[in-house]
């Protein structure tokens, strides 16, 4: 089974409701959201604090992340679906609500995360992955990252994704493709920045997934 990115693991899980791998060969690239806007109540910090100048530095460190929706989209999403629709996108929601993030960008190019959350069947979950990272673009407002992921075939998976900073560069948020019962409700992880390196994102063994 191949190993995915963190960010493709989630869209797997909440387009079909399992963890999976799929088998192939050679790069993948996974555009993760990489726009330069976010909704403007995603960080709490935008405009508090005195706005700094963004560097690659400004990534490194350790961030604990968590997933929110707009509420009041999603409310009037579901609101003109079917019975069946509503369950689904209510159990999809549950689950990306779930997830909770470690990440460690360090600087010589090496970034650790883990992630733990809930299956839409319940089951909990767990992973982690170590990968290279690089600026491909700085923005006022964030940063185009680029990170590669080694697979145990040899492969790389590439992941491109723009992080929004909040005016004091002590949060971050980072869009997330989710499935269709999802869209259009700002579904996003935002993360607050740490002073201590994240250990495990919740109990359990570090680097596993429940099978």
């Amino acid at each position: 089974m191949k190993s995915l990115g963190w960010v493709e693991k989630l869209v797997l899980v909440l387009s079909v409701g399992l963890l999976i791998g799929a088998a192939g060969c050679g790069s993948k690239t996974v555009d993760s959201g990489a726009s330069d806007q976010l909704d403007q109540g995603a960080l709490s910090a935008q405009n508090s604090g005195v706005p700094t100048t963004l560097t690659a530095r400004s990534l490194t460190g350790a961030w604990l992340g968590k997933a929110i929706l707009d509420q009041e989209k999603f409310q009037n999403k579901v609101a003109q679906l079917d019975a069946e629709s509503k369950t689904l996108a209510s159990v999809k929601a549950k689950s990306f609500l779930s997830i909770a993030m470690a990440m460690e960008f360090h600087e010589n190019g090496t970034v650790e995360n883990e992630v733990e959350m809930l299956s839409a069947q319940g089951k909990l979950m767990r992973d982690g992955s170590r990968a290279s990272w690089r600026v491909l673009e700085l923005k006022p407002n964030g940063l185009l990252v680029q990170v590669q992921e080694q697979q145990p075939n040899g492969t790389v998976l590439t992941d491109n994704t723009f992080y929004q900073f909040s005016g004091d560069r002590n949060q971050m948020a980072i869009r997330v493709p989710v499935g269709q019962e999802l869209l259009d409700c700002d579904a996003m992880i935002v993360f607050e920045r740490k002073t201590l390196p994240p250990t495990n994102v919740a109990a359990g063994p570090t680097g596993t997934m429940a099978k």
